[in-house]
């Protein structure tokens, strides 16, 4: 019966009164910024009053059949602001020559912001790696359409690669379409015994030795759309189409087993062979619902489910599963993550294919490329590979991690958002017919007699530290890998955690 509402005056006072000696009900309304009493008469059902200062200032007759409505009997005038949400016209311009202007919204693309840079640095005994990239982005006023570009680069300038994406988000299906340019460098280090004849005639064995960098050029246009079910799920659809070429850049020397001596030298640049085209068709559920702290997430969940077939001159199938879960303990949180991604069917092995590798930062920390010494390879490794190395490539892998985050700031340390996380990391990489085992292996570098006959995983534990410098957040990171010779291995990434 009031707009406003019955309460207490006090705290502890009561919002409504029965005196048992004078059969009153009185009630306290909050009205126009201030107290009032209403009560109501029981002797004298044929009336309420208004009371203000001990004095009865009003007195209204009760109709019949409303005697047991609470007071006030008659509802309270209309509030201020009901009103005002009444009157849609006061305040503003009526329809005159001097009307406001207005035209059609016609969406224009505005900068949005600049991406986190990527970048990072590695060094360890067996020497050190440089990359780094950034990203941009611009949308409309409304957000419905997004534009993004990302850079890329790992070096020399042949190793550039670029990515560009535009998303339509006007409808419930985001339809979006990317375009991509990567290239895919990799060292290599090979030797083939060959046998020599000179210009008498004569013939003897000698070895041919190559190094240099092999480079797999990625060139992929990509069409899909989303669906979003909620904030935190959505599920996406794609069709990709995939150009593979392959360049090599190689020094050569042919050596004399007998004497040593360096016969001749050559250079070989140019392509591989033939590009491979194919096409993909994607499907994937994906699911974010991180709270992320200045670092790296510290609540939540995230996961993604994904399954590709591909068709044309390559066949073959890939999956990934991703999941991440962050718990908050004490005043830190613990995240765990499960991963696997692989290649399945006839044409896994291809060459031209990337091969997965658990060695990078971003999986199994102290494994890196780089960081393996000419030492930990067997002394055939030119001509029989380096178990400690190739145990680390295949074409699936899974990964698993685990890490307390605390963010110092939380323990009273707030000149810089900084965050510690002690980890442990796990991986296992294997191809198509591998024997593989859960079971880890000796501890120390890859045995001479197992050498890739059965795959078993790698493990490394250390510290990690994450400092937010506004534009970048740097790790800072010392791994102690436990299946390879040598000692710890210190990196440095710009990136948050994972």
């Amino acid at each position: 019966r009031v707009r406003t509402g019955i309460s207490g005056i006090t705290a502890r006072s009561p919002a409504l009164t029965v005196s048992l000696g004078t059969n009153a009900v009185v009630a306290s309304v909050f009205d126009d910024g201030g107290y009032q009493l209403v009560a109501l008469d029981r002797a004298r059902i044929e009336t309420y009053q208004r009371v203000a200062d001990g004095e009865v200032f009003a007195t209204t007759p009760i109709e019949a059949g409303l005697g047991g409505v609470l007071p006030p009997l008659t509802a309270s005038p209309a509030a201020l602001v009901d009103s005002m949400l009444a009157d849609g016209a006061t305040g503003l311009p009526g329809p005159t020559a001097n009307a406001p202007f207005t035209s059609r919204y016609r969406p224009r693309f505005g900068l949005e912001g600049v991406g986190v840079p990527s970048a990072g640095v590695s060094a360890a005994p067996g020497g050190s790696a440089v990359g780094g990239g950034v990203s941009v982005f611009w949308g409309d006023l409304l957000a419905r359409r997004r534009l993004g570009i990302a850079v890329q680069a790992q070096g020399r300038i042949q190793d550039v690669g670029g990515q560009a994406l535009y998303l339509n988000a006007v409808s419930r299906w985001n339809v979006f379409a990317t375009a991509g340019y990567t290239p895919l460098p990799s060292a290599v280090s090979a030797a083939s015994r060959v046998t020599v004849r000179d210009a008498a005639g004569n013939t003897r064995d000698g070895t041919l030795l190559e190094r240099g960098i092999v480079r797999t050029i990625v060139q992929e246009a990509t069409v899909g759309a989303q669906y979003p079910f909620s904030r935190s799920r959505r599920f996406e659809i794609s069709a990709v189409g995939t150009r593979l070429a392959q360049d090599v850049d190689l020094t050569q020397q042919l050596v004399d087993n007998g004497t040593g001596r360096v016969l001749d030298r050559g250079r070989v640049r140019g392509n591989a062979g033939a590009p491979v085209h194919y096409a993909q068709w994607r499907a994937a559920f994906v699911g974010d619902d991180a709270v992320f702290g200045a670092t790296s997430p510290l609540a939540g969940w995230r996961y993604r489910v994904e399954v590709a077939h591909t068709v044309g001159r390559l066949a073959f199938q890939s999956v990934t599963a991703d999941g991440r879960w962050y718990l908050p303990v004490w005043r830190g949180a613990l995240a765990v993550r499960a991963m696997h991604t692989g290649r399945y069917g006839r044409d896994e092995g291809e060459a031209l294919l990337a091969p997965v590798f658990i060695g990078q930062p971003a999986l199994v920390r102290g494994y890196g490329v780089e960081s393996i010494a000419e030492r930990e390879c067997l002394r055939d490794a030119v001509l029989g590979g380096c178990p400690s190395f190739d145990r680390l490539l295949g074409t699936r892998m899974a990964v698993a991690n685990v890490e307390y985050r605390l963010p110092l700031d939380r323990l009273g340390f707030r000149a810089v958002p900084v965050e510690v996380a002690p980890f442990l990391d796990a991986g296992l990489a294997w191809r198509a017919g591998d024997a593989w085992s859960l079971r880890p292996g000796p501890r120390g570098a890859a045995p001479r007699a197992e050498r890739d006959a059965v795959r078993r995983p790698v493990m490394a534990y250390g510290m990690a530290m994450r400092v937010n410098l506004g534009a970048v957040i740097m790790e800072f990171f010392h791994a102690r890998p436990l299946h390879r010779a040598g000692g710890g291995v210190f990196g440095v990434n710009l990136a948050p955690g994972w």
